[in-house]
């Protein structure tokens, strides 16, 4: 592995003490002001024998020995040349800074700005929170999210805010200012980001219709009376203009339908206004409080009654008649790990209850945007499109009361391992086979990290399930305690960037003619083992009821999870009709029954 060593600069230790002030918000994204590594490049020989380890436990005895052939060929001819060629690279990008700040983030931006697929489901995660006793309104609920919202990112743009520390040193703060005030822009092809750092407002939908709201130096009270306004006066767009229900589109057919209507001044002006905006506001109106699982449909790819106010191609946030607020995140320029500590700093915020009491901008007056015509059935094609998508999509709810982090403890095993085990013995199951399973790896630690992948499912994951589903009389226990103490070893390097997903990403699109990839990446045993069938992650926030994002392979599962002391929430999807809810009922049987072993 090439090693990265850590510069240690004056910012470096200023942060390190906690102190602010140690960047210039506008060189976050390009200058490294606390000396991070970069994103390292595994040793070749390393990432393999790791890759046949995973592939080994979803393929067949005839698959893998073909991938020892491939690899042991791929060894010898091609891949050290393209080891050297990305290591080169990446030198050389780290003598200018700048673009690319790591090794794959070229192909990593042309995977999510050239997916065509509409965004809701396959691109946006969606965060539900908890609600509060003292939420008396949606309009003052709303507001206090809005303006803790943005009281973090005014301090971020100030230098008030201080770095992260871990024990392994400060976390990246370079893609921050890209969570707030960005707009991805449909493109024919691929997609692009839109920036706006500068913005001052806020765009809030209500029943279809957009509003300019200024939050600059505005209170709480302020913003309450102003949201007050529109659900008291807000009329019904006309579902001919309903334009927000574009942008639930594929991406392609929303460029095309973006040229069409911009072509009208009114509405140019209106959605130029909204691509500037700092973030969405989406003000539901529904008359009844949701079941938890609607809530959630509601937000991965909304329903027939909230769709018009839902603008995919930026950060949400959503809320209620019923004071339950959401968000929903537009995922290129930025990963869970950003979002999770912007919403962590905004809900201290949020619980403090208070706002300044000198405003330079006292009032926050809402203005209507307006939208000229819209070529007829443009607005209802895309709504029968997002009707199709949402009915495919299966959903299901759970909160386990039966195991918690603080039993699995007890049991002295790690929580996200042991879940992570459970589920895959619980997919083996129900479905009679091993399942490759995705879990995110957050890279925060490097200079502009992303994320990698912790490939769950191995060999030892295999002999427990097939164990369990054979009621086998092996040592339950030590197969257990052997397959978590695999999946820590595999998330301890792989937080330290030696995972394997995005350097086997970067060796592929090394070649000359990437369209033409080596034998090794286009084998069934290559495919098997990459394409997710478990797609899954854990955000445990103390502010958070769930989360959850669409399953990312035909057959496959979404899988978000929290784990708290006495509960284990699951916001599960798939496209097999009721398949979301048994497979969650098996999981909670596993999870119970494996810690008495």
């Amino acid at each position: 592995m090439r090693r990265h060593s850590r510069c240690v600069t004056t910012a470096t230790r200023a942060a390190a003490r906690g102190e602010k002030r140690f960047y210039k918000f506008e060189e976050l994204p390009s200058k490294n002001t606390l000396g991070l590594p970069r994103v390292p490049i595994p040793e070749l020989k390393g990432t393999i024998e790791k890759y046949l380890s995973s592939v080994k436990a979803v393929c067949t005895e005839e698959e893998y020995k073909s991938q020892l052939n491939a690899t042991q060929e791929f060894l010898n001819t091609e891949g050290p040349s393209l080891q050297n060629k990305i290591v080169q690279r990446d030198h050389e990008a780290s003598k200018h800074g700048g673009y690319p700040a790591f090794h794959f983030q070229p192909y990593w931006d042309d995977m999510y700005l050239g997916m065509r697929c509409p965004c809701p489901v396959n691109s946006n995660p969606y965060y539900i929170f908890k609600k509060h006793d003292d939420d008396k309104s949606q309009a003052s609920v709303t507001a206090r999210v809005i303006w803790s919202a943005t009281s973090w990112w005014a301090d971020l743009k100030k230098g008030n805010t201080a770095v992260e520390q871990t024990k392994a040193g400060p976390l990246c703060m370079g893609t921050f200012p890209y969570i707030i005030a960005t707009s991805r822009i449909p493109g024919a092809v691929a997609d692009t980001i839109h920036h706006c750092p500068d913005s001052d407002y806020i765009v809030v939908f209500f029943k279809g219709k957009p509003y300019k709201v200024v939050v600059s130096n505005v209170s709480v009270e302020s913003l309450t009376e102003s949201l007050e306004s529109i659900i008291a006066h807000g009329t019904p767009q006309d579902a001919s203009r309903e334009i927000a229900v574009l942008t639930s589109d594929d991406r392609t057919d929303w460029a095309d339908s973006r040229s069409v209507i911009m072509k009208d001044p009114n509405t140019k002006h209106t959605v130029d206004i909204i691509d500037n905006a700092l973030f969405i506001v989406s003000l539901d109106s529904n008359d009844k409080e949701l079941p938890m699982v609607e809530q959630c449909r509601s937000h991965l790819v909304g329903l027939p009654d909230t769709i018009a106010d839902r603008w995919w191609d930026k950060l949400m946030i959503t809320s209620t008649p019923q004071c339950n607020v959401g968000l929903v995140m537009e995922h290129a320029p930025a990963d869970g790990a950003y979002w999770n500590t912007w919403l962590a700093k905004s809900w201290e915020i949020y619980m403090e209850k208070t706002s300044p009491v000198s405003q330079t901008n006292p009032t926050a007056i809402p203005q209507p945007l307006s939208v000229g015509e819209v070529p007829e059935k443009l607005v209802a094609i895309a709504r029968e499109k997002n009707r199709t998508v949402s009915e495919s999509l299966d959903m299901a709810f759970r909160e386990i009361t039966t195991v918690g982090s603080s039993q699995i403890k007890a049991a002295k095993m790690p929580p996200d391992a042991y879940f992570q085990v459970c589920l895959q013995v619980a997919y083996y199951l129900k479905h009679g086979e091993i399942a490759a399973t995705y879990e995110s790896a957050s890279m925060r630690n490097f200079w502009r990290g992303r994320t990698d992948t912790i490939r769950s499912c191995t060999p030892e994951v295999v002999e427990l399930a097939k164990c369990v589903k054979e009621g086998g009389k092996k040592d339950l226990r030590q197969l257990l305690v052997n397959a978590t103490t695999m999946h820590r070893n595999i998330t301890g390097y792989t937080l330290q960037g030696e995972g394997i997903d995005r350097h086997l990403l970067s060796l592929n699109q090394a070649r000359d003619d990437p369209a033409s990839p080596h034998p090794l990446f286009t084998s069934s045993a290559f495919k098997k083992s990459s394409t997710w069938t478990l797609s899954t992650s854990n955000v445990t926030s103390p502010f958070l009821a769930t989360f959850g994002f669409g399953p990312v392979s035909a057959t496959g599962y979404g899988v978000g999870y929290q784990l708290f002391p006495e509960t284990v929430p699951l916001a599960i999807t798939s496209y097999e009709k009721g398949g979301s809810a048994e497979l969650s009922g098996v999981l909670e049987g596993v999870l119970y029954d494996l810690l008495r072993a």
